[in-house]
């Protein structure tokens, strides 16, 4: 919209392209036990997980807060961070004050992130603002249930309810509510974690991204 605004041109000269996920190579990953062990979580504890750079606008410091609540009901539940950035001195700080520290893994930059996801549940990704988020796309590969915030660029990609729960930005409470509801209700998971698989396939896979770009170049649009 901004840019058919600042270039005066219609909405229908515009064709939107999304990324592309190669949905094949996440469909033949397999969980790797030992990746668990590494981290010394057991094979029968439930993993959230978040992939995102250590930015105040990723939202850390809400999902710190909400898993530390949800911690209490749920001990065998582990929380995964993967990324690094200028916020890890106040996110480790906050981790170190919390009972549930011994369950949160702050691994940085991390080139295993596909495995990872592989022995993760729920993905989490509590961010104030977004671009087509690569992160979401691949744990939706990776058939996980998905919570995020209910930004404008999420529901590009997510539909609330049917692929993903989708929560206020800068809400913890909310966050701890979507987590629990997931942990409490393993149908739901299990349905949520299908749906973003098959959202992904049906829309944002390398084969339907390059049909796409096929055929603009049918029509001799660039």
């Amino acid at each position: 919209k901004e840019l058919s605004a600042k270039l005066h041109l219609p909405k229908e000269k515009f064709t939107i392209i999304p990324n592309g996920i190669d949905t094949d190579f996440f469909d033949n990953l397999k969980p790797n036990p030992v990746l668990r062990e590494s981290l010394g979580i057991k094979q029968t504890d439930t993993v959230i997980i978040c992939v995102a750079n250590l930015y105040i606008n990723k939202g850390h410091k809400y999902l710190l807060e909400a898993f530390e609540e949800v911690f209490r009901q749920y001990p065998n539940t582990h929380l995964i961070l993967a990324g690094e950035g200028p916020e890890r001195e106040n996110i480790t700080s906050q981790i170190d004050s919390y009972t549930s520290k011994s369950n949160i893994h702050l691994l940085g930059r991390r080139s295993d992130i596909p495995e990872l996801l592989k022995i993760s549940h729920i993905f989490a990704l509590p961010t104030f603002y977004e671009g087509m988020s690569n992160a979401i796309q691949e744990a939706m590969a990776s058939s996980l249930a998905i919570i995020s915030t209910d930004i404008s660029e999420n529901k590009d990609l997510l539909t609330k309810g049917i692929d993903s729960l989708l929560v206020p930005a800068k809400d913890s409470e909310a966050l701890k509510k979507a987590l629990l509801e997931l942990l409490e209700n393993e149908t739901l998971l299990n349905t949520l974690g299908n749906a973003s698989h098959a959202t992904i396939l049906e829309s944002f896979s390398i084969q339907k991204t390059v049909l796409q770009w096929k055929e603009i170049k049918k029509k001799n649009i660039y």
